[in-house]
């Protein structure tokens, strides 16, 4: 193996060691979206006394917690 062969490989390498680092970042960001949409949609169904609707072939539940201490 000659070292032009070991040059692209490690090029490719860092090359997809960032995009993987780019990609986690809009994981997380889109994980934050989700939890956030999740809380204002549960709040505008408490809000509007609905327990769950469908829309585009999936329900959507209310889901309530009580915690005593």
């Amino acid at each position: 193996m000659n070292n032009t062969q070991i040059f692209v490989m490690a090029d490719r390498l860092k090359a997809l060691q960032e995009e993987k680092k780019t990609l986690e970042e809009s994981v997380k960001a889109l994980g934050a979206e989700i939890a956030d949409l999740d809380n204002q949609l549960s709040d505008a169904m408490a809000e509007a006394e609905l327990d769950r609707f469908s829309r585009g072939g999936c329900t959507f539940y209310l889901k309530s917690r009580l915690f005593a201490s």
